[in-house]
């Protein structure tokens, strides 16, 4: 019989499907036909995961290079237009959706670019008649109390930043798909992708401005930022550090296996900025995700990328979609290179990779080269998607724009 991650891939291609048959705009019907091209991960312990990035896909796929830029094509014309004239668009936060903070109120001043179509984000539910949509996490079941309260023709946005495909409720996404219209999440086919990376990690300097990085002090050592101890993969890159540490030494920053302090420094309150100071001065960071999915690819290879630390990664299968750099001249360890058919990590090997990396400052050079080079196209493209707020997005969508769905019939 198949799992229950088979059957819910099943009904989300179905679904796929069924959108558009019922009116997508023609955008959007090709994004949603590359995106077919999924990677089924099965429903096994997360050590048997591991074995299925040993056939992750080489280098950039065709996929996330077409999908990136068929969404940066989209955002250009739209976003770099003159204001929208058109009536406000409001859309009604639900509970649930408090679980990812406030990223959907009004952009700061700053890198994210302004809104430019009148398009309000509210919790009040006061204003649940006059609201356009409302908005929930995928991460919850749908609540009963909004679906019943919704009108006709309201529709419906599904929010989620965490790993669909391994979450511990996906069996049942197929039945919450049936209730959304519209989704929000990392993953590049959905309506309105929002990737993890946002410029921001590199402005005001820019994308092409990088600092030099600072002096590397703690040689072969591997530093580690992790407070996920048990949910979803978490165990397994845990599993994987402690069997590297046999070679080289692991300096464990978060709750899970903490065994180093941060250090206390006067004025460094901004945590970001804090564990920034402290990456910079390792060669090596663990950027293993606590779950391995298609375009699941956070912000911790982007924390390392920064200050010119090499992540040692593992997770989305199609990572280097989302790298300044390629699979021919790599600027990560992708763990996934010293792992057997059956997900074993040859730790040796790997720790002697690292103590090279570590002794041999052109080697170390050459997971750097990127800072110097032009940067690819689809990186630039991903920049553009984290430029304009997934909030200002998602009111285009609702509008038919983006190449999005029009309002679905019998709603």
């Amino acid at each position: 019989m198949a799992n229950p991650v088979r059957w819910a891939l099943i009904a989300l291609a179905l679904g796929a499907v069924a959108l558009i048959g019922r009116g997508l705009a023609a955008g959007w019907v090709v994004i949603r036909q590359l995106a077919l091209e999924r990677v089924n991960f099965p429903a096994r312990s997360s050590r048997e995961i591991l074995a299925v990035t040993a056939a992750r896909a080489a280098g950039v796929s065709h996929r996330g290079a077409r999908l990136i830029a068929a969404h940066a094509a989209a955002l250009r014309a739209t976003m770099n237009a003159t204001t929208w004239a058109e009536e406000r668009t409001v859309v009604l936060v639900w509970d649930t959706m408090r679980l990812y903070g406030t990223w959907w109120e009004p952009p700061r001043p700053g890198w994210l670019a302004p809104c430019n179509v009148q398009c309000e984000w509210t919790a009040d539910r006061a204003r649940l008649g006059e609201a356009d949509a409302i908005a929930f996490t995928l991460d919850a079941p749908v609540p009963a109390e909004m679906l019943a309260a919704r009108r006709a023709g309201q529709r419906t946005i599904g929010v989620s930043l965490e790993n669909l495909q391994q979450h511990d409720r996906f069996h049942a996404l197929a039945i919450q798909l049936r209730s959304v219209d519209m989704l929000i999440t990392y993953e590049l086919d959905a309506h309105v992708p929002r990737p993890y990376f946002e410029p921001g990690y590199f402005e005001p300097r820019g994308l092409r401005g990088l600092k030099r990085p600072k002096p590397k002090v703690h040689g072969a050592a591997v530093a580690a930022f992790i407070s996920n101890c048990e949910r979803q993969g978490a165990l397994s890159r845990l599993d994987l550090l402690a069997e590297l540490s046999a070679h080289v030494r692991v300096d464990h920053y978060g709750r899970c296996g903490h065994n180093t302090d941060l250090p206390h420094t006067r004025g460094a309150a901004d945590w970001g900025a804090k564990k920034l100071g402290v990456v910079g001065k390792y060669r090596f960071l663990s950027a293993m995700e606590n779950s391995l999915a298609l375009d699941y690819v956070s912000e911790k290879v982007y924390h390392a990328l920064l200050v010119g630390t090499i992540p040692i990664y593992l997770g989305a299968p199609n990572v280097f979609d989302f790298l300044p750099c390629d699979a021919a001249q790599p600027c990560i360890v992708h763990v996934a290179d010293y792992l057997d058919a059956r997900g074993r990590l040859d730790a040796r090997r790997l720790g002697a990779h690292l103590n090279h990396l570590a002794s041999n400052e052109t080697a170390f050079a050459q997971y750097l080269r990127w800072r110097d080079g032009p940067l690819p196209q689809r990186f630039v493209d991903l920049a553009e998607l984290g430029r304009h707020a997934a909030s200002c997005r998602a009111c285009h969508c609702l509008r038919g724009r983006l190449g999005c769905a029009e309002s679905p019939e019998g709603r």
